[in-house]
C-alpha cells in the first residue's frame, strides 16, 4: 500500500491523465490504485536491470531515469534515452516474458510503482489498456531485438542506437495466438517490405530473438508461448526522420499538473525503493 503520507486520489488524479491508464473506467483505475505504492529511488540508483525479470512495472511520477540498452556485439550497455514523468517501465520485460530493461535513476526519482501480477491482470481482463502495450514495441525491446540481428550478420561497426532509434518510430507488431497458423495467412498478414523478428514465443523453428523466414514448404507453423508469439517487424533500411510521439511516453510537465490544490508529493514523503530491483 501507498504511504499514509500521500493521499490515494493523489495517484489516481495522476494515472487518470497518464497514457494508456486514461482508458480505465473510475472503477477499474480505483481498483489498481488500491495496489500501488509509491517509492523513491536515488540518484544512481537501478529501477530495472536487464538480468532479471521485472517484478513490477514503474509509472514515472517525478524526476528522470536513464533507458540503456545491452549491445550483443560489445557486450556493453548503450544510454538509449531520457526517461520522465508519466512514463511507464517494466512492462516490455513482462509482457514477452524476457528481462530486457534496464533503467537507472539520473535524478531523485518517485515511481508509482505497480507488481507485475497486478499490471498483467488488468492487462487481460480491460481489452483497450491491453492493447496499447500488446501493439506497441518498447525501444528496449528494439534495441535487444536488432542487437541479435546485427550479431547474426557479423555487423560490428553500424550504430546501434541510430539504427533503433530510427526503426522504432516505424516498428509494427504482429500478435499471434497459440496454435496452428498456416504460413500463407500469415504471409499475408506480415507486410513483404519488413523484416521480422520473434519478439516472444515461438513460431515454428523460430524461437525468441530469430528472425523469421517463411519459405513456403511448411504449410502451417505451431504457435507457442505463454501469451503465443510475439512478432515485431522492421523496414530494411529505416530512413532518417524526426522522433514522432510515443503513445507511451510521458510529457515534460510537472507531476502535480492538474491535481488541484492537493499538497504535491515529494522524495521526504515516500519509502526509498530497495537498493536493487528485487529477485523474481
Amino acid at each position: 500500500m501507498t504511504s499514509s503520507a500521500v493521499s490515494l486520489s493523489q495517484i489516481q488524479d495522476f494515472l487518470a491523465q497518464t497514457p494508456p491508464f486514461d482508458r480505465l473506467s473510475e472503477t477499474a483505475l480505483t481498483a489498481l490504485v488500491a495496489k500501488c505504492q509509491l517509492l523513491g529511488y536515488r540518484t544512481g540508483q537501478p529501477l530495472f536491470e536487464r538480468e532479471k525479470m521485472p517484478t513490477q512495472v514503474a509509472i514515472i511520477y517525478e524526476g528522470q531515469a536513464r533507458l540503456l540498452g545491452f549491445d550483443q556485439r560489445s557486450q556493453r550497455h548503450v544510454s538509449l534515452r531520457l526517461v520522465q514523468s508519466q512514463e511507464i517501465l517494466g512492462w516490455a520485460g513482462l509482457l514477452r516474458g524476457v528481462p530486457c530493461e534496464t533503467a537507472i535513476a539520473s535524478t531523485d526519482v518517485i515511481a508509482i510503482v505497480l507488481p507485475a501480477e497486478a499490471f498483467l491482470s488488468v492487462l487481460e481482463k480491460q481489452p483497450t489498456f491491453g492493447e496499447a502495450f500488446r501493439d506497441h514495441c518498447s525501444l528496449s525491446e528494439v534495441f535487444e531485438l536488432l542487437s541479435l540481428e546485427l550479431q547474426r550478420q557479423a555487423d560490428g561497426t553500424s550504430n546501434l542506437k541510430e539504427i533503433t532509434l530510427q526503426a522504432w518510430q516505424d516498428a509494427t507488431v504482429v500478435n499471434l495466438p497459440n496454435g496452428q497458423k498456416k504460413t500463407q495467412e500469415l504471409a499475408k498478414q506480415l507486410e513483404g517490405d519488413r523484416i521480422w523478428l520473434v519478439s516472444s514465443g515461438i513460431l515454428g523453428d523460430f524461437p525468441t530473438g530469430s528472425r523469421l523466414q517463411i519459405d513456403g514448404e511448411a504449410k502451417s507453423l505451431k504457435v507457442e508461448g505463454p501469451r503465443g508469439a510475439r512478432l515485431v517487424g522492421f523496414r530494411e533500411a529505416p530512413a532518417s526522420q524526426p522522433e514522432l510521439p510515443d503513445p507511451l511516453n510521458g510529457s515534460t510537465e510537472t507531476a502535480t499538473v492538474g491535481l488541484g490544490k492537493k499538497p504535491p508529493i515529494t522524495f521526504n514523503d515516500v519509502p526509498i525503493a530497495p537498493e536493487r530491483p528485487p529477485e523474481p
